[in-house]
């Protein structure tokens, strides 16, 4: 636990406040170590989790429009139409995602 020492108001481990079997871990050596991650490891975490929400997005909108092409083509084939999905291709220009 981070506070202040009693005695100097400088940040510290209260001795006072920890539980006897984290005082004895911390005696003994054994106190887990707590660590913050880099900024390029947030930087790289929070754009993970973007390229996710993106991708999610990016699913929800062909399915979308998978659903609407099967309902407006099932009169003919009940296949999937490429040219419902509105010439999208993916970043390497190689068909549809």
């Amino acid at each position: 636990m981070q506070s202040e020492s009693p005695r100097t108001g400088e940040p510290g481990v209260d001795l006072c406040s920890l539980p006897s079997s984290s005082l004895k871990l911390l005696v003994e050596g054994r106190f887990p170590k707590l660590s913050m991650p880099t900024v390029a490891m947030r930087d790289a975490r929070q754009l993970l989790g973007h390229r996710h929400k993106l991708v999610q997005m990016r699913t929800r909108l062909k399915n979308q429009l998978q659903h609407v092409s099967l309902k407006e083509h099932s009169n003919r084939s009940g296949r999937l139409v490429k040219s419902a999905l509105l010439g999208m291709t993916n970043p390497k220009g190689n068909g549809i995602w």
